[in-house]
């Protein structure tokens, strides 16, 4: 049995399987997979796949699900967020891996990341922690300034987003994120905010 394709396969129902049960998506999903399955593994491998996708089918990690939904676009995103959440996903999850937001990603950050301002107001509104540090990316804010998302940095403001408030990995904040990637509103948004113009990192 060739164990590397089992690996690569079953990297592909990770990210498959979390999609939402009972829609047309989901089935041509796990259409998919066992199409995947019957051209790539032995009898025993497709045995075992079937196996996992029943598992992963009746033990679904809401939580997982709810990080997805930040990888998705605009109102599907929100409907796979709320359903999770509705279903017990806990807001403030932080994934410990995730192939596209990475180990540590948080569902308020990666939305911020992908600017769904809906999907951003929906987890503000369920109780996302808003000073909650991504571990790549630090608070939403910094995603969201790092972006160039004025409209979620402006959201994240008006609800009392910390405009000085520095990265755990390097001690990083909003503003220089902004400036450094040429988002000059961004920055205005955060000086009018208060932001400290004269900030600087642990290197100085």
């Amino acid at each position: 049995m060739n164990w590397h394709r089992i690996v690569v396969c079953l990297g592909f129902l990770d990210e498959v399987v979390g999609m939402t049960a009972g829609n047309m998506q989901f089935r041509n999903s796990m259409n998919a997979i066992f199409n995947f399955l019957k051209h790539n593994l032995s009898a025993i491998g497709v045995t075992l796949g079937i196996a996992i996708i029943t598992f992963m089918i009746f033990n679904r990690d809401e939580n997982a699900v709810l990080i997805r939904s930040c990888t998705v676009e605009d109102l599907e995103g929100v409907r796979m967020a709320k359903e999770a959440l509705d279903r017990g996903a806990d807001v403030n999850h932080k994934t410990t891996a995730n192939r596209r937001l990475g180990a540590g990603a948080t569902a308020l950050v990666g939305a911020t990341c992908a600017g769904n301002v809906d999907l951003v107001r929906l987890l503000w509104a369920r109780g996302a922690l808003i000073e909650l540090q991504d571990d790549q990316r630090g608070t939403a804010l910094m995603a969201a300034s790092a972006a160039g998302h004025e409209e979620i940095t402006q959201l994240l403001l008006d609800e009392g987003a910390q405009t000085n408030a520095k990265r755990e990995r390097d001690f990083t904040c909003a503003m220089p994120l902004a400036a450094s990637a040429g988002h000059l509103a961004v920055c205005k948004l955060l000086v009018d905010k208060g932001c400290d113009v004269g900030w600087k990192n642990a290197k100085g």
